[in-house]
């Protein structure tokens, strides 16, 4: 079990950088992913040793255009590199999910349904009704 501390540093990490979605397998069944993306490796190495899940390089090809209104001159950076964790295993995503579902807020709804579809549970994986996602607080 992960203390408190790190589960709610991971909780937030996952309302904020994080994505609970779903993959459909070539059988037609959903599985649930879990992953969190973030430009510092030193974040996704330490959710990695708590909860597991590999890093990967994200696209970083995207570029920021910024126009200079006064000269009229426009600057293009190139973005930052973007890393990401992704937790495929469904008894990793169980065991992230689980420790953190009390202290999520913006992604509560999809980390209850993917512990319910991934712990068998539920069959199918749906999308949430619209009525809990308006129900959502508004940050």
């Amino acid at each position: 079990m992960l203390d408190d501390a790190t589960r709610g540093y991971i909780a937030g990490l996952i309302d904020g950088d994080g994505c609970i979605s779903r993959k459909i397998r070539h059988s037609g069944q959903a599985q649930p992913i879990l992953s969190i993306t973030n430009g510092h490796i030193p974040i996704l190495e330490f959710c990695q040793k708590a909860i597991g899940g590999r890093i990967h390089r994200s696209h970083s090809g995207s570029r920021i255009v910024s126009l200079n209104e006064k000269t009229s001159r426009v600057k293009t950076y190139k973005s930052r590199p973007c890393y990401r964790l992704d937790i495929n295993a469904q008894d990793e995503i169980l065991y992230a999910l689980e420790q953190v579902k009390d202290l999520l807020i913006l992604k509560k709804e999809k980390a209850l349904l993917a512990i319910e579809v991934v712990s068998g549970r539920k069959k199918e994986y749906v999308e949430l009704p619209h009525h809990l996602l308006d129900s959502r607080p508004k940050i």
